[in-house]
């Protein structure tokens, strides 16, 4: 079994040869909506070989825009925790390894190793995650100052489930 030296952290220095080596599409607005929130999110996968193995390694890296950067400085967003739990690391260990991601870590770039693809796959679903939760944190920042208007339909159902007062 492989065993890494080094823990299995993140760090928040990115990998600029693997992201060199990922085609990324241009950032445009087709498909946002106009005035909302569009957070890029750019996934980097390498691999490094050892001796025995190869170790998968993923780095995600947000790219907000100028706009969106000046939102999470002034409501002090980047320490904001957009991503918490644990992963299985190791194919036959399974051992769980507890990690925390800020929107510091992902606009800076957030790396991280693993012994296998499915652990690096399930990691690469959560930073997605993690992306959507940052763009809940800076549409709520966009609307401080202002005033929302929400449109709340009463559903059928519980229109059927509600106690008579006969």
């Amino acid at each position: 079994m492989l065993r890494i030296k080094e823990p299995l952290t993140a760090t928040c220095d990115p990998l600029p040869e693997a992201r060199a080596r990922t085609t990324i599409p241009p950032q445009s607005a087709a498909g946002a909506e106009e005035g909302g929130t569009r957070v890029q999110l750019k996934l980097a996968r390498s691999q490094e070989q050892t001796r025995r193995s190869v170790v998968f390694v993923l780095t995600a890296t947000a790219a907000p825009t100028q706009e969106e950067m000046q939102l999470m400085q002034k409501y002090q967003l980047l320490n904001e925790v957009v991503a918490m739990g644990t992963m299985t690391v190791g194919l036959l260990s399974k051992q769980q390894v507890p990690f925390q991601v800020r929107a510091s870590h992902l606009v800076q770039g957030y790396t991280q190793k693993f012994e296998d693809l499915g652990s690096m796959l399930d990691f690469e679903s959560r930073m997605k995650g993690s992306c959507q939760m940052l763009m809940h944190y800076l549409e709520a920042a966009r609307k401080f100052g202002g005033q929302e208007v929400i449109d709340i339909h009463l559903e059928k159902e519980a229109v059927a489930a509600r106690p008579s007062l006969a």
